[in-house]
């Protein structure tokens, strides 16, 4: 009993500790050491940032990132107007700034010095603003500091704009809503053929996403076929993490019977695993499609349909890769392109685990791919795509020949 009581007080004891370290914590980065400025809680660093930007006019500057930017002590700095925000959305006041440096005397301004020093800063944004209007791709090139050049963020911009566009996430939360609109039994009895539906369609915007890639397109149709087969199980399979993320899929009905009907308890639990501990920044994953198409690593399908008729595809080697060094100077591009972006957002050190971290996420992803490949059904279905995707592009070939 007395051993009880003593625990009790411990975690009391601890609990009060924490407590008080927490409203001890900057308000705007939640940085240790902070002390009442401005009437806030704040760091040393907040406090002379607020005092050196309280004139910025927040209708006048712009976000990089649309100003949704968090806001911490590794990425503080990445930001002004969103600091300088949450500055201001914490309680933090302007008027405050004059009786905070002491004597008035030693702040007075000349009102002529004043209006010439904001027609200067004035111009100098006006500036800023027209040269960056002649490049209007990414609202990110604005006050850039990163690794990537002009060039790279644009192809960044342009890979995930192309995904967004091409992915069927719209069309899976809409299959979702309408299973929910049907009475219990039904719901039961159609769960797994909408989970299929689900499935084959990330599969199928795979293709709809890599025909638009330039070095995907310049390449011959040969090419393409071959890479599709090789490389369609770990893409699309991968692809689906994003779709069943932004969809919400192992949240629903459908999920929860349909690919537990199919697939089996086992794999259930593996996906429901890999999809929880997906990384937060989604940019990443699309980034890493990309790389994974273009793959010299192959996951080849199996053909396992015997009476689909292939005789109108035709390739000069089938199964291999015609320039294997054209296609690792390729997936350099984008690996180049992601791990400068990782160093943009999250600095040198945290990239490299994050970078180490997906490689883990993806490889168990894999694990995926192979034993749901270990299922007739998916496996058929994923031969079907592959097959038509083929033939679209020998098709769209001899058209624009």
């Amino acid at each position: 009993m007395a051993f009880s009581e003593d625990t009790s007080t411990n975690i009391d004891t601890y609990d009060v500790v924490q407590a008080f370290k927490n409203s001890q914590l900057c308000k705007v980065c939640e940085s240790e050491n902070a002390r009442m400025n401005f009437s806030v809680l704040c760091c040393p660093p907040c406090k002379v940032f607020f005092r050196r930007n309280a004139r910025m006019d927040l209708n006048t500057n712009q976000c990089i990132y649309d100003g949704h930017c968090d806001v911490t002590v590794k990425s503080r700095q990445i930001c002004r107007y969103c600091r300088f925000k949450k500055c201001l959305s914490v309680g933090m006041q302007r008027e405050l700034i004059r009786a905070s440096h002491g004597p008035q005397n030693r702040l007075r301004v000349n009102n002529k010095q004043l209006a010439t020093k904001n027609s200067l800063t004035n111009i100098s944004r006006n500036r800023i603003i027209f040269s960056l209007d002649v490049i209007p791709t990414l609202n990110l090139l604005r006050n850039d500091r990163s690794l990537l050049t002009v060039e790279q963020w644009s192809l960044l911009s342009n890979v995930v704009n192309v995904y967004d566009a091409k992915s069927p996430v719209a069309n899976v939360r809409n299959i979702l809503s309408i299973q929910s609109s049907f009475p219990p039994k039904i719901r039961l009895k159609i769960a797994a053929t909408n989970m299929m539906d689900i499935i084959g369609s990330q599969f199928v915007a795979v293709y709809s996403f890599v025909e638009v890639i330039p070095e995907f397109a310049a390449m011959p149709p040969s090419g393409q076929a071959t890479l599709m087969e090789r490389n369609i199980l770990n893409t699309g399979g991968y692809s689906g993490v994003v779709i069943f993320r932004e969809a919400e899929v192992c949240s629903s009905e459908v999920f929860q019977n349909g690919f537990l009907s199919k697939y089996g308890s086992q794999l259930t639990n593996e996906v429901t695993k890999v999809i929880g501990r997906t990384p937060m920044d989604l940019t990443l994953l699309k980034l890493l499609i990309p790389i994974v198409m273009f793959s010299t690593c192959s996951d080849v399908v199996i053909p396992v349909i015997k009476n689909v008729d292939r005789d109108n595809i035709t390739r000069e080697e089938t199964g291999f890769l015609p320039n294997t060094k054209h296609l690792l100077k390729i997936q350099n591009i984008y690996v180049e392109i992601m791990f400068k972006y990782m160093i943009y957002r999250y600095g040198y050190d945290e990239a490299t685990m994050r970078f180490a971290g997906i490689i883990k996420h993806f490889l168990d992803q894999s694990m995926c791919s192979k034993h749901a490949n270990e299922v007739q059904a998916h496996a058929e279905m994923v031969e079907t795509i592959v097959i038509e995707s083929e033939r679209l592009l020998i098709s769209k070939d001899r058209i624009d020949q």
